[in-house]
């Protein structure tokens, strides 16, 4: 399948401009890359699935050390960074990519896979809801963010995060606490669970539960 274009520029070269400091470069590539839709689609979910093979790896950090060398090789995390931001421009339209960004919840990528998941909209709440029962607790932290993020955007996902409050650890039960405050009144079937948490253990996970309660409209008697 040959690589689209718009305005007789590859997505390639659009994909470059998403990733520079330049804003108007920036905004006019996001553009670019909006109207080429989901024509985009089976090459970003090819970057995403980027890896470096351990002699390219190996010839990336022999660049790094000798600048003179003129090896011009791009680093995989560069392009599915570059693929990721695509994702969060084409928001809906990234649907059939989403299996492949849920992977990046875990690791140095998760604030950014949060944003994208987001972007993409309800869509992504089956899938978060899955990444519950993963063992890492930093894709669970950051699923329950990005369901808290999309607060407002589906009336389901309350009751997805009213148990994650009796997990055992810590950022999980500030996460979830975090995360339900964000849906104000919709939130109330939340309060006794929350007005529990203001006797936890840990000041921080107290803390998020009284400001959740007060987003949500009630305020804890004081004790």
């Amino acid at each position: 399948m040959p690589e689209p274009s718009y305005h007789d520029k590859k997505l390639s070269a659009w994909l470059a401009d998403l990733d520079t400091l330049d804003p108007a470069k920036h905004e006019t590539a996001g553009q670019a890359i909006r109207a080429i839709g989901t024509n985009a689609l089976p090459i970003l979910i090819r970057l995403l699935h980027a890896r470096d093979s351990a002699l390219k790896r190996a010839l990336i950090n022999l660049g790094e050390q000798y600048p003179f060398i003129p090896l011009q090789l791009t680093p995989a995390e560069d392009r599915y960074g570059s693929a990721l931001q695509a994702c969060r421009v084409l928001g809906p339209l990234a649907v059939p990519a989403i299996a492949r960004i849920m992977p990046f919840l875990d690791g140095n990528r998760s604030v950014e896979a949060v944003k994208v998941l987001v972007a993409i909209g309800p869509e992504t709440i089956p899938p978060l809801q899955s990444a519950f029962t993963s063992q890492s607790e930093a894709v669970r932290v950051s699923a329950i963010a990005a369901l808290g993020t999309l607060a407002r955007q589906s009336e389901e996902i309350v009751p997805l995060l009213i148990p994650r409050l009796g997990e055992k650890s810590d950022q999980i039960r500030i996460t979830a606490a975090w995360a339900l405050g964000r849906f104000g009144v919709e939130a109330r079937t939340a309060l006794p669970t929350l007005s529990a948490l203001t006797n936890d253990s840990s000041y921080s996970v107290r803390e998020q539960a009284v400001r959740a309660i007060q987003r949500i409209g009630f305020e804890p008697a004081q004790r």
